[in-house]
């Protein structure tokens, strides 16, 4: 769904089983790992990363991660009764979160607040999605184009297609310890296909120089 932001989605449901706060993880995952980009680019983007999300676990090597809890990186959250919280709104979902209960049921919090209680540890880890309850998270960005692949910093922008050598971000939501997936996404573009296929062409290059020489 496009905005003002770039991208925003709206996901409504109910839980099978009791999860964790702490379990319900949002972000990218990519198993082939990713470029080591020039040191500016790499400082400029783990630096913003920690400044704007600084809930997020960023993991490079082999393979690379970016996920975060669930609950702080939505933009709003309604938690509704068991009978439903009537028709899905694509957009501009109102905060409700009283019946997350005790400090949310004293009064109306907004979700600066949620995100400041949920970033105490102890909190994000006594509070459970409840199969009982309704929940309807939104999510939106407007730092990474899915058109051009491009990171945007203000008027500064970096390309990322290359980073991620080809492979495409996701909308990947999953249970840290069952490593079950709720839902997933991917992102593809015409531009990213261009860096896909320049890096699958580098890897089949590489693979033929270190092949070792066939007896004769």
């Amino acid at each position: 769904i496009r905005r003002s932001e770039n991208f925003s989605f709206t996901l409504k449901g109910r839980f099978k089983r009791r999860v964790k706060f702490s379990d319900l993880l949002i972000g990218h995952e990519f198993n082939d790992g990713v470029l080591n980009p020039p040191n500016w680019q790499r400082k400029l983007i783990l630096g913003f990363l920690n400044r704007f999300f600084p809930h997020l676990d960023v993991k490079l090597g082999r393979t690379a991660s970016a996920l975060a809890p669930v609950v702080l990186e939505c933009k709003r959250l309604k938690v509704s009764g068991a009978s439903g919280g009537g028709e899905l709104n694509k957009c501009d979902v109102v905060e409700d979160t009283a019946l997350l209960g005790d400090y949310f049921a004293e009064k109306p919090r907004s979700p600066a607040e949620r995100l400041r209680y949920f970033r105490r540890a102890e909190n994000l880890e006594g509070h459970w999605f409840e199969p009982g309850l309704e929940y309807t998270f939104e999510f939106y960005q407007n730092n990474l184009s899915f058109v051009d692949y491009k990171l945007r910093f203000g008027l500064l922008s970096i390309g990322i297609g290359k980073i991620v050598k080809g492979n495409p971000v996701q909308f990947l939501i999953k249970d840290a310890q069952t490593k079950d997936y709720l839902c997933y996404f991917q992102f593809w573009s015409e531009r990213l296909l261009r860096f896909r296929q320049s890096a699958s062409v580098k890897q089949h290059a590489a693979a033929e120089t270190t092949e070792p020489d066939k007896p004769v």
